[in-house]
């Protein structure tokens, strides 16, 4: 929300911006739900967090935060050398098609945001 304000506030001003920036937030769970504008405990529980600022043409920023799906999690003890070889042995991730997938859905949805 502070980016598209920050953006339109720019914008109005009169200073020499050349093109307004919308951002969005989203997070991917566990079963695969995408949900924007997440709250506090939706990020927390979720598999994939992203922030997505963009112009009209370019995604300008990403920023992603990630957890073990709670599977992983749950069978994992409160040691961390534990937690860490459950990723090693078992890989849980995300691929880069479901990464692209997010990103272009969250610049569509900043489209509407800009205009």
């Amino acid at each position: 929300v502070a980016i598209n304000a920050a953006s339109s506030t720019l914008l109005r001003s009169g200073l020499p911006i050349g093109e307004p920036v919308g951002a969005v937030r989203l997070c991917l769970d566990c079963e695969g739900t995408v949900t924007f504008d997440p709250s506090l405990k939706q990020v927390e529980s979720a598999q994939l967090d992203v922030l997505v600022a963009a112009t009209r043409n370019d995604i300008v920023m990403i920023e992603f935060g990630a957890n073990a799906p709670r599977a992983y999690r749950d069978n994992a003890d409160n040691d961390n050398e534990t937690e860490t070889t459950i990723y090693a042995n078992r890989s849980p991730g995300i691929s880069e098609e479901v990464v692209a997938d997010l990103l272009r859905l969250a610049h569509a949805s900043i489209q509407n945001i800009i205009e």
